[in-house]
């Protein structure tokens, strides 16, 4: 792996973990976040106001198929899910476009994100 997947995969492990400090050391302060059909994002406090979102519970589970690593670039397809402040249950699938700049810091997030229907008993 290179240190842009390396930086990825520990991104990732963070958001599994509810590391807030270990996803923010992972970003550059002028990160962009954009979830589309949601909402756009700038910063870190912005950006960590996100991830501590009351609309969820703890953690998410993930998890990553593959990361695919192409210059500046790393995206990442996942599947995942989250309790929601109701106790419902989130299932969701998603692919993160993460891109770096110098440091190898993550410095655009833009993240695409399809709800996925409960299994019925």
């Amino acid at each position: 792996m290179s240190s842009r997947t390396d930086a990825a995969a520990a991104y990732f492990d963070a958001f599994a973990a509810n590391d807030h400090a270990k996803i923010l050391s992972l970003l550059t302060d002028d990160v962009v976040w954009t979830i589309h059909g949601h909402r756009d994002l700038q910063g870190k406090e912005a950006f960590d106001s996100e991830i501590e979102n009351d609309a969820f519970q703890g953690a998410p589970q993930l998890d990553v198929d593959r990361l695919i690593e192409a210059g500046e670039t790393v995206v990442v397809p996942h599947v995942g899910e989250v309790r929601q402040a109701d106790g419902a249950l989130f299932r969701f699938a998603a692919c993160d476009i993460l891109t770096f700049t110098g440091e190898d810091l993550i410095s655009r997030v833009e993240s695409y994100v399809v709800p996925l229907l409960l299994p019925t008993g």
